[in-house]
């Protein structure tokens, strides 16, 4: 075998075990035992838990073999609960940093002086989510 295609079989090699993948809970879940539907439940995982895939990400019955964060325990959790993702999994500070939720402050002195002043009205404008604080039907 001449030096390239060692330097080639090498680096596919490497990529191959540097390659990982990881699951994301996106409901509440039981960690199975076995990849079955009435296999013993070894652990309940909350929605967001990351469950590092195993077994290549092949799956047995519609289940994945994963290894939890916290008990390094190994089960088996059904598909359609949880959402695939390439690369590691994220650090503590990364997660926070990238929640879906969003918060904008405004000083209550602005609001005031806003208040007093300048009316200002756009058109086509679409509210897509509410705080939850109360219902949406009573945004004003």
């Amino acid at each position: 075998m001449n030096r390239p295609s060692i330097m080639v079989l090498l680096a596919f090699v490497f990529v191959q075990f540097t390659y990982s993948q990881f699951l994301e809970v996106r409901r509440p879940a039981s960690l199975k035992r076995s990849p079955r539907s009435d296999a013993t439940v070894i652990e309940h995982v909350e929605k967001g838990t990351f469950l590092e895939l195993l077994n290549g990400g092949k799956q047995d019955s519609g289940y994945y073999k994963v290894k939890t964060g916290q008990g390094n325990r190994i089960g088996w959790i059904y598909r359609t609960l949880v959402r695939r993702h390439e690369g590691s999994i994220p650090s503590a500070s990364a997660r926070s940093s990238s929640s879906t939720d969003r918060v904008f402050l405004i000083p209550i002195d602005d609001l005031k002086k806003w208040s007093e002043g300048i009316t200002t009205t756009y058109d086509n404008v679409k509210i897509t989510g509410h705080s939850g604080v109360h219902g949406q039907d009573e945004d004003c």
